[in-house]
């Protein structure tokens, strides 16, 4: 996964010869300038769609940090409600909760550092922040990967444990490649000779575990497919059925499709020829770049999502327990009250 747009940054000066800027880099470091044989209406069109990117920019970034935050707040809130009975550390900071908070850190880190990369303040400054924004990015792909891996586990040790090795092996791959992407790509920031070949090395790399994304996260989803259809049939038929596991395959489906979505319209932003030299075009591109950009929000807030469902469940079943419980106690003398219901369970 990669982020590699160039979001139009055309600051044109009729007055001024142009020199393209054949420096390397990520996210919009390559600045691609409008040829001088277009019509002078169009550069000014060009101009005032530059200066719009740039505000539109900025809006989607603080839009996207005010956004965390509020999700810092609802998982923070979520992970305090689920431990309240007795607080443990452990409990609060389980893994899930840890990945969701450095999914919703990296998301916000990858468009802040993206956002002051694109302001162009010194070529230092600027390799800087392409550097964090690439491994935000990178590391908000591989986040997504483990936790499709995480909540996918129990279902695919059902329905296909033979694949469990190999998601394993490709866990541990991946964030190697992309660390080697991430430091292919800050050499080319900074080192002129030779920077071609450092970046088709790095495109390899990058396509590649986009397609490992794809690939883990299509098979992961088609389980949860395949296991919700049989839920349902079990349900048809009286069959008890595990409502933990249809919540998790329920909210997996969602997450995992707009997964895919998401990593379609980064592929399209970076790899779509787009031209410009056209208004039309770059209005387009600026509508991807935006949609990739606030997509990942969406991503959290459905897992946010399903921790609340898990807990709501969790709480209902063990009301009907106490509930149960009670009656026994009524009906039966001398019926004891068993000590660890009053301890919770595992943190969902």
């Amino acid at each position: 996964m990669a982020r590699n747009l160039p979001l139009v940054f055309l600051f044109i000066q009729l007055a001024k010869k142009w020199t393209p800027n054949n420096g390397t880099g990520r996210k919009g470091s390559i600045v691609v300038l409008p040829s001088m044989n277009i019509a002078n209406e169009t550069l000014v069109e060009l101009e005032t769609l530059n200066v719009f990117s740039i505000q539109l920019n900025e809006v989607t970034v603080w839009i996207t940090v005010g956004i965390s935050l509020v999700q810092i707040l609802i998982l923070w809130h979520l992970a305090w409600i689920e431990t309240r009975r007795k607080f443990r550390w452990p409990s609060f900071f389980s893994p899930v909760n840890i990945m969701i908070l450095f999914m919703i850190l990296s998301n916000s880190g990858c468009n802040v550092a993206y956002f002051y990369s694109q302001l162009w303040l010194s070529d230092t400054l600027t390799a800087i922040m392409d550097a964090i924004s690439n491994f935000c990015f990178a590391a908000f792909g591989w986040l997504i990967l483990l936790y499709s891996y995480t909540r996918g586990k129990p279902i695919m040790l059902t329905l296909c444990p033979s694949a469990m090795i190999w998601i394993r092996i490709v866990l541990v791959l991946s964030p190697i490649m992309q660390a080697s992407y991430i430091v292919l790509y800050s050499l080319a920031d900074v080192i002129s000779s030779e920077s071609v070949v450092l970046i088709q090395v790095g495109n390899v790399l990058d396509i590649t575990c986009a397609a490992i994304l794809v690939l883990v996260d299509g098979l992961i989803l088609i389980n949860c497919h395949i296991y919700v259809h049989k839920l349902r049939s079990e349900k048809e038929h009286g069959i008890g059925k595990d409502s933990r596991l249809e919540i998790v395959c329920n909210y997996g489906v969602l997450s995992l499709t707009w997964t895919l979505l998401y990593e379609a319209v980064t592929e399209i932003m970076n790899w779509f020829p787009w031209d410009y030299n056209s208004p039309s075009s770059l209005r387009w591109c600026m509508g991807v770049t935006t949609l990739d950009s606030l997509m990942p929000i969406v991503f959290i807030f459905i897992q946010l999502a399903m921790k609340m469902t898990l807990f709501r469940l969790k709480e209902k079943d063990r009301e009907g327990k106490c509930s149960s419980l009670e009656r026994a106690k009524i009906l039966t003398p001398g019926f004891r009250m068993p000590s660890q219901l009053s301890q919770p369970s595992n943190t969902i």
